[in-house]
């Protein structure tokens, strides 16, 4: 059955309410995108200045609102990792979340070839949450990963040391430093 005239235009009236449908929610859709990216970008840069200036407390709201909008961005990440170990929670839940953000800092940098100085950071700042939760064999493990990076870290050096202690298993590479069957001193060690 052929369609007559009124119903052609019916269709065609249709079709064009449907594409200008589509075309506006699109349109309002990159519109919302594009404020939701504006007022990230605002939030990194408020953010990074707080964090920059010691006002943790004003940073975190900033910097997580920045990172959830742009997820690889390695910098921010880096920043609300400290931000996030420096504002205490109940029963040391920002020790652990701290040490998430930290440890996703590293994986990110890892896969994006960032500088080896960002990897070293979020290293540095993984080992720390590890030693404030006290999972030395985790511990360990990243401080071999900093020594790789830079074999005369002093820091990393000084959680080796301090893991051999806490193990009872540290023996010197120089028998000199015996005296009378202790440790001459603890900054022997370290050089």
């Amino acid at each position: 059955m052929p369609l007559t005239r009124r119903a052609k235009r019916r269709l065609i009236l249709l079709f064009g309410l449907g594409v200008i449908a589509v075309v506006g929610s699109l349109g309002l859709w990159n519109i919302q995108k594009t404020i939701k990216d504006g007022r990230a970008a605002q939030a990194r840069k408020d953010g990074m200045a707080a964090a920059a200036n010691g006002d943790w407390q004003k940073a975190l709201p900033d910097l997580s609102l920045a990172v959830a909008r742009k997820k690889d961005d390695l910098d921010a990440l880096l920043m609300l990792a400290e931000t996030r170990s420096q504002i205490p929670a109940v029963s040391g839940r920002h020790i652990q979340s701290a040490l998430n953000l930290f440890s996703r800092a590293a994986d990110l940098a890892r896969v994006s070839d960032a500088d080896e100085q960002l990897l070293q950071t979020a290293l540095l700042g993984k080992a720390r949450m590890e030693v404030a939760i006290g999972n030395i064999k985790i511990l360990q493990r990243t401080a071999l990963e900093i020594l790789e990076l830079d074999p005369e870290n002093d820091q990393a050096l000084r959680y080796l040391y301090e893991i051999q202690k806490v193990r009872g298993s540290f023996l010197p590479r120089r028998w000199e430093l015996f005296a009378r069957g202790r440790w001459e001193s603890d900054a022997a060690w370290l050089q």
